[in-house]
């Protein structure tokens, strides 16, 4: 299968297996809007007490991109691209720019944040905690990527995420308290783990796009459905707090249009409905096709770090 699956802003286990195409995301999945926070990075800013990150020897089947301690940083077969994106908060379509390597060459990185900063953190909610280290990883792609970016909007094509005719089909539920515990990693060839409160599964099985999350706001919604489609998808159901949703679909390809690995193709598009369908029917929400201006970053200048 294709080794980068569009936007990685987010706690990811990617692997393909007998069974099709599992995305495991445990945590807040993205980073909140560019719009809603800082990407400048001062000299105060927090940083990792030790940082290695060394080019990626293993095979490409498995990407690793964060992990549950908020204290570590501890990532695997990931491009500078996948690091800025987590950093930032953005999906693929919206980093432009940059050397050819920042796709193709791949680096495991494993870092530590100081103790007290650490304890600091784990007090913290999951969202919290991840705006946090967004910045300490934009400290550390200024630091050892001599990153420069510029932020530009532009108008794109964009669906936007509201609320049905008939009303919403999904209940509010109670946040996870801040400090919850995530499972461990679940090993390459296992099937996924029960979600817990806090976190979120994208999953392609015989053609069938399953999206689930548990105790999630909105927005982390159509942060999986905008990475589908290689589209913005903005929460403009009004709809506050957080939230259990299933979401299954029919697709052709995965992420952002890659193709689909063989055990994730199949049929299902001859019995399972149309994402447009599947949202109304299964959420009592909707999809709309509109044009917003959207946050995006030109990546001006970036090397590659040394090996330590």
């Amino acid at each position: 299968m294709p080794t980068r699956p569009g936007s990685r802003s987010k706690r990811l286990f990617v692997h393909s297996i007998a069974w099709g195409l599992v995305l495991t995301i445990f945590g807040i999945a993205c980073q909140p809007r560019l719009a809603a926070q800082s990407q400048s990075v001062s000299t105060n800013s927090p940083t990792f007490e030790v940082a290695s990150i060394k080019p990626h020897q293993g095979h490409e089947g498995m990407i690793v991109l964060d992990g549950p301690d908020p204290g570590r940083y501890s990532s695997m077969n990931i491009s500078a691209k996948m690091l800025i994106e987590a950093a930032s908060g953005i999906q693929d379509f919206q980093l432009t720019g940059g050397p050819s390597w920042i796709d193709s060459e791949r680096f495991d990185i494993d870092a530590k944040i100081d103790d007290v900063t650490a304890n600091q953190l784990r007090k913290l909610s999951h969202e919290e905690q991840e705006t946090r280290k967004g910045v300490i990883l934009r400290s550390l792609l200024a630091d050892r990527f001599n990153l420069k970016v510029t932020h530009v909007k532009k108008e794109l094509p964009v669906f936007a995420l509201v609320v049905a005719d008939k009303g919403a089909k999904i209940k509010q539920v109670a946040p996870p308290p801040p400090g919850a515990p995530f499972p461990r990693r679940p090993a390459a060839g296992n099937g996924p783990l029960p979600l817990p409160a806090g976190g979120k599964r994208f999953s392609i099985k015989a053609g069938l796009c399953t999206i689930e999350g548990r105790a999630e706001p909105l927005s982390q919604l159509t942060d999986m459905l905008s990475m589908q489609e290689g589209r913005p998808v903005l929460d403009q159901t009004g709809m506050k707090g957080t939230y259990d949703f299933t979401l299954e679909f029919a697709v052709q390809t995965g992420p952002g249009g890659m193709p689909l690995p063989p055990a994730a193709m199949g049929n299902a598009s001859e019995t399972a409905p149309s994402l447009f369908s599947a949202i109304q029917e299964q959420l009592g929400l909707r999809l709309e096709s509109t044009k917003a201006l959207t946050d995006t970053i030109v990546i001006d200048h970036i090397d590659e770090p040394s090996a330590n």
